[in-house]
């Protein structure tokens, strides 16, 4: 079964590929096998025994990584899992008591009775209630609150059930053992993707010298969903470009949710397509339908800002202003259009308008700014301009909660310090930060370490994953810290000690990052067989990883085989990973050119 299970999930990898990206937040988070010592003692450690097949699945397969939900959760083999020894609940019973029936009983009336329940310690239903966490791993993130369990202990041993007791849903059977579930998500998702693909291809064919009909809502849903996650969306502004000069486009049936996608889906955006969607729509409107048209100004508004032509935006927006409707009345906008209104005034240098725009609107929107500079945006210069005139601003210094915003305002002028690699002020607003008398645990240690890193800023990064490790909250991301830890010191020089932080990363889950990560140094050691070895095994548990490519490069160019290292690195561009990194990898400068 294992073996099946293996030649289906590379089946689906490549099926995948065919027409969409790989996409990092998978690739990032997959784990290799477990050793068979090390789950001897985890049940030992525990007083339990896995579920055959979910422990042939660790050691074979992998410990966690890509499956139902947001994917396999890992066995964190340093974590204590309280009460793993305990049976598990009987869910029958628990259902009967705790599920939450509405033809039965109101939301009060049920939180009345399980309060009432639950009043005595030492009932059998508070027994029954608090047995819901024993005897169970959880397997996988289900989404909204909602927890896949693999049942340890108890009658229902093996068993995958669901926990929907965050909205008092209860207890749900999903399989009767973990292969059968995983095996069932596997078959679903591959029928699925193959489906996919397939009218991907047919669409394009089709498309090469006609289009689909595109006149209801639904049938440019049905067009648009079949290009989410593909890499080419050439053919996609091709069919629109070509509907916009046809004269069936329906105002409400197709134009307005084709702006949509053009402004708001980040991957069919296309501000210029869109503006010219947006014109045709105002000029077949009826004069009446003032709410349409105050719509199609901000929307257009919004493409004229992205696309830096920030005078037309600010026309746009002040003619949206006039316009007097219910849900939106004259002088109002939203929130996203009032801080690209003043988004333009600030990248016109008209700092007056910009803060009278924002004076009128809130704090919220203020501070909001700021954010947006920084990660939509990515104008770190007006970033730093914006946050440090905020903090001397009397309408911020006069708001009565003004330091509910401090923590934010700081770090994000941090956060664009880092980019602009500003030394002076950074340690200056570094030493603000900790002079702040907020709560230790809500510092954003973590994020400020990673973008010191990033910027090559690597002995304050070290520093500062060393406040983020002292944090209680730092405990379950031990495995990050060390990873990054050992990346740090790879980049000076220290590769002896980098290692020793893959390693120590790896060990706690069998992240696949760290391991990747133990090429490199490796090979600066001139350790070539242990780089060799990594990389191969790499290869073997997912040839379609695309950082194992990149990093085991460098190895060919050592050995003066520079052919050989430009193919990987075209490989792992194929498969999606970031052409920047490589052209910013000083190892690497020798051959960048061949790319």
């Amino acid at each position: 079964m294992i073996e099946q299970l293996k030649d289906k999930i590379e089946k689906m990898k490549a099926l995948i590929f065919e027409h969409s990206q790989y996409l990092a937040t998978i690739e990032n988070h997959q784990y290799l096998p477990l050793k068979n010592e090390e789950l001897i003692q985890f049940e030992e450690n525990h007083q339990i025994e896995l579920p055959m097949d979910y422990r042939a699945f660790l050691l074979h397969m992998g410990n966690g990584g890509l499956g139902p939900g947001l994917g396999i959760l890992p066995l964190d083999l340093t974590r204590k899992y309280n009460d793993l020894h305990l049976p598990w609940t009987n869910p029958k019973i628990y259902n009967a008591l705790f599920l939450h029936d509405d033809d039965k009983e109101d939301e009060d009336e049920f939180d009345e009775r399980v309060d009432d329940l639950l009043k005595d310690n030492g009932s059998k239903e508070s027994q029954l209630f608090n047995a819901k966490d024993h005897g169970v791993l959880p397997i996988a993130n289900m989404g909204c609150g909602t927890t896949a369990l693999l049942v340890i202990n108890g009658k229902h041993k093996g068993q995958i059930w669901i926990d929907l007791t965050a909205t008092d849903a209860g207890l749900s059977l999903l399989a009767e053992n973990f292969i059968d579930w995983y095996n069932a998500w596997l078959d679903e998702r591959t029928e699925k993707i193959l489906a996919k693909n397939l009218a991907v291809k047919n669409i394009m064919a089709f498309c090469e010298s006609s289009s689909p009909k595109l006149d209801s809502t639904k049938a440019l849903h049905e067009f648009m969903g079949k290009f989410l996650d593909v890499r080419d969306k050439k053919t996609v502004h091709v069919v629109l470009e070509r509907l916009l000069k046809s004269s069936d486009l329906d105002h409400h049936e197709t134009t307005m949710p084709i702006i949509h996608y053009l402004t708001e889906h980040e991957q069919f955006t296309n501000y210029p397509l869109a503006i010219k969607y947006i014109d045709r729509a105002l000029d077949t409107l009826s004069s009446g339908d003032d709410a349409s048209r105050k719509s199609l100004l901000g929307a257009k508004g919004k493409a004229h800002a992205h696309i830096k032509q920030y005078k037309k935006a600010i026309s746009c927006f002040n003619e949206a202003l006039a316009i007097d409707v219910s849900h939106c009345p004259k002088g109002t906008l939203t929130d996203e259009y009032i801080r690209l209104l003043a988004f333009c005034h600030l990248c016109l240098g008209d700092l007056p308008n910009t803060k009278a725009v924002l004076a009128a609107n809130g704090m919220a929107n203020a501070v909001s700014l700021l954010t947006d500079l920084y990660e939509n945006h990515q104008d770190y210069e007006l970033a730093r301009l914006w946050g440090q005139e905020l903090l001397g601003w009397s309408f911020y210094q006069n708001y009565p909660y003004q330091k509910s915003y401090v923590l934010t305002i700081n770090t994000q002028i941090i956060y664009s310090l880092i980019q602009l690699k500003d030394d002076a002020q950074l340690e200056e607003n570094l030493k603000k930060l900790d002079e702040l008398e907020v709560n230790p645990e809500h510092l954003p240690y973590a994020h400020i370490a990673l973008k010191l890193y990033e910027q090559k800023y690597y002995q304050k990064a070290l520093l500062y994953l060393k406040k983020y490790e002292s944090l209680d909250s730092a405990s379950d991301n031990l495995y990050w810290i060390y990873n990054l830890k050992g990346c740090c010191y790879n980049d000076i020089g220290m590769y002896e000690k980098g290692i020793a932080f893959f390693w120590k990363s790896f060990n706690l889950q069998k992240w696949i990052v760290p391991y990747s990560n133990l090429i490199r140094p490796y090979i600066n050691l001139g350790k070539f067989d242990e780089a060799q070895r990594v990389f191969n095994e790499i290869m073997a548990a997912d040839p379609y990883y695309s950082w194992n490519y990149y990093q085991f490069s460098l190895f060919y160019l050592k050995t003066n085989k520079p052919h050989k290292a430009v193919s990987l690195l075209n490989k792992s561009i194929e498969l999606g990973f970031d052409k920047k990194i490589i052209l910013e990898d000083v190892e690497l400068k020798g051959i960048l050119k061949h790319l």
